[in-house]
């Protein structure tokens, strides 16, 4: 390869997607990437040229003519233009570049990388200069797509998608907006702060100083905050800041660095406009640890005044708001924390434990009580562990909360959940939402709680509308969708519900909520078939109880009592004698139509105050979805003793 500068035509290509195909199926994704690079090998020397690099799923080469690195690119785009799992996106410029032994450096290659990270799945994307350079080819025929600055890049470029032959053109293919950012405004993600220090158990530190960041300026009416879930699915990928704004509909994107020793720390932040990659404000702090409260305030009012956003006394005073001033404290928070989005019974054990040592040290740290109720809320409720280990835990945890810091919105949240869930107060539970939604708008799981509560209530107009907001704010996380799942079921909008779980099942497949609440959606509609398919799946990912039960009570339905009570021996050996599950137990006794049987456990559920008798009605008898509990006498008697909520309003399609 020949030495020092020269004009060359760089291609750069990459799988689109590549990385959910790595999650759905690891060996199939390699064998794409292994396929897609021989492709690569044979055809550039076909057009004369070199491969330069394999970068990950993508490659980069160069070509001495434009026309050739564009009739490649046509050529290998065509050979995937009728796949259906495949497709390519692919950016070439022309420039001046430097060759260096067996590397190419300089603005050419910058360019030509930036264009392609623009570009819509199946397309080629090529610049200005490329295309004066093959305007007398006929076969090549290119449009405008539009002028862009890229980042890094002094001048903006004129960029232009060449049409396929025989295929769509970019001007038709509805993804030249691909380009273009919708986002409100005043919106921001935060992503994960990198660990530069020598310790990667130091993460927890790293994460939890992005979360506080995060929750600061969440707090904030009318400025989007990206959540914490979706922001944190970038964690560790090199991904352009255009990209990121445009799967989080953000036109401002803050990514920063800590490094962490002893009692020293140095962060680094900067906040970058997603339209252009400039700068528009950047800082480094060398302070003691002692200084990271002030530090997160610094950075927070710097976003403020570089996004000229006007503070009320009101926010400045949420968003600077500080549950402890103890350091050591805080960094036993911050670890409970990263156990707590572990999501998992000993997640939410350890985090217990880190809140608890949290509390000895600052014993009116009212996030740590918060936290706390948080996981004991979820052990009881997912029925992880019997009701005495937890219920009267998460009662105390949550006044704690509210008597330390009754203008928190964790510890409102926590107390929602409480009044919902536990004394099912719709009403009370509204309240609470509301002053959550008060001192942080952004919250996604308190919106979609706060939708559950109001489509109990009858509003389902708002109901909707509070679940899809957290769908905008937290687009990439398997529980909000979920959470919005139940939202449409409640609805009883079948259609929606089917297309919402067949969503959750593409983007998350190895979770169990998307199966789980199709079968609920097949069921609801009296395919039991198609119930128990999806039940059997969801189980498989998770074995719940829950979804044991479910799966249980739908073969006793249908008539397959042998195969419901096989399931009830392997909730038996889940369980090992303790007192749990009550409400899951007696559906099961209900499909197998032994009401008896199911009154007692529905009994004891009532004594125990277990969250899922909320669905009782409104949910499992509003669907028709186990026939012995319509219109039977006992359970009217039951429900109205134990005080569940009832329906409000009558199924019609959104």
């Amino acid at each position: 390869m020949p030495q020092g500068r020269q004009l060359a035509a760089i291609m750069f290509t990459d799988i689109v997607g590549y990385t959910a195909m790595m999650g759905k199926d690891e060996e199939h994704a390699f064998q794409i990437l292994e396929q897609n690079r021989k492709l690569h090998k044979a055809t550039i020397p076909e057009f004369h040229g070199t491969l330069l690099k394999e970068l990950g799923d993508g490659v980069m080469a160069s070509f001495n003519a434009a026309s050739d690195a564009v009739f490649c690119a046509k050529k290998i785009q065509g050979m995937y233009q009728n796949d259906a799992v495949v497709s390519l996106r692919i950016g070439i410029h022309l420039g001046e570049v430097v060759f260096e032994e067996n590397d190419v450096f300089g603005d050419g290659v910058n360019i030509a990388s930036r264009i392609e990270q623009l570009a819509p799945a199946g397309a080629i994307y090529i610049s200005e200069s490329v295309l004066r350079n093959v305007e007398n080819k006929r076969e090549i025929d290119a449009v405008f797509i539009g002028e862009k600055v890229l980042r890094n890049v002094k001048h903006p470029v004129r960029i232009y998608g060449v049409k396929m032959d025989g295929g769509v053109s970019p001007e038709d293919s509805g993804d030249s907006g691909a380009i273009s950012i919708t986002a409100p405004e005043k919106s921001i993600a935060i992503l994960p702060f990198v660990n530069m220090s020598n310790d990667p158990d130091q993460e927890y530190f790293c994460d939890g100083l992005t979360e506080e960041l995060l929750n600061s300026l969440a707090q904030l009416d009318k400025f989007k905050v990206a959540s914490r879930t979706s922001s944190f699915m970038f964690k560790g990928r090199n991904l352009d800041v255009m990209e990121v704004g445009q799967k989080l509909h953000v036109n401002t994107v803050l990514e920063g660095s800590v490094r962490k020793s002893q009692n020293r720390i140095r962060i680094t932040a900067q906040l970058i406009n997603v339209q252009d990659g400039y700068h528009l404000w950047s800082e480094r702090y060398d302070r003691e640890l002692v200084d990271i409260f002030d530090i997160q305030d610094e950075i927070a009012l710097a976003i403020m005044d570089a996004l000229k956003l006007k503070l009320l006394g009101k926010d400045k005073t949420n968003m600077l708001r500080r549950s402890t001033e103890n350091p050591e404290a805080y960094q036993l928070y911050l670890k409970g924390r990263q156990n707590f989005h572990k999501f998992t019974p000993d997640g939410y054990l350890k985090a217990i434990e880190f809140y608890k040592v949290a509390i000895e040290i600052d014993p009116a740290y009212s996030k740590a009580y918060a936290g706390m109720a948080s996981c004991y809320l979820n052990l009881w409720h997912f029925d992880l562990v019997p009701a005495n280990e937890s219920l009267p835990f998460m009662i105390e945890a949550t006044n704690k909360a509210m008597k330390f810091d009754d203008q928190d919105a964790d510890s409102h949240l926590a107390l929602a959940r409480l009044k919902f869930w536990y004394d099912y107060d719709a009403m009370e539970a509204a309240t609470e939402f509301e002053k959550v939604v008060h001192f942080n708008p952004n919250i996604p799981d308190a919106l979609t709680h706060y939708g559950f509560v109001r489509c109990f209530l009858g509003d389902r107009k708002k109901g909707i509308s509070l679940g899809k907001k957290a769908s905008e704010l937290d687009p990439f996380s398997p529980m909000t969708s979920f959470d919005m799942a139940a939202i449409l079921w409640m609805c009883q909008d079948y259609s929606a519900l089917e297309e919402q779980c067949n969503k959750m099942i593409e983007l998350y497949p190895n979770f169990w909520g998307g199966y789980f609440y199709l079968g609920i959606c097949f069921w609801s509609q009296g395919d039991y078939v198609q119930s128990i398919a999806a039940f059997e799946k969801s189980v498989s990912l998770q074995n719940s109880l829950l979804g044991l039960s479910m799966l249980a009570c739908v073969y006793g339905i249908k008539g397959e009592k042998d195969k419901a009570r096989e399931i009830l021996s392997r909730m038996d050996q889940i369980t090992k004698g303790k007192a749990m599950a009550s409400f899951c137990y007696a559906l099961v006794h209900a499909g197998l139509d032994d009401m008896d049987s199911a009154f007692d456990y529905l009994e004891k559920a009532g004594r125990e105050r277990t969250g899922l008798l909320i669905f009782l009605d409104v949910g499992f008898r509003m669907n028709h979805l186990i026939p012995a509990f319509d219109d039977n006498p006992r359970m009217e008697e039951f429900i109205k003793r134990a005080g569940i909520p009832r329906r409000q309003f009558k199924a019609i399609s959104i």
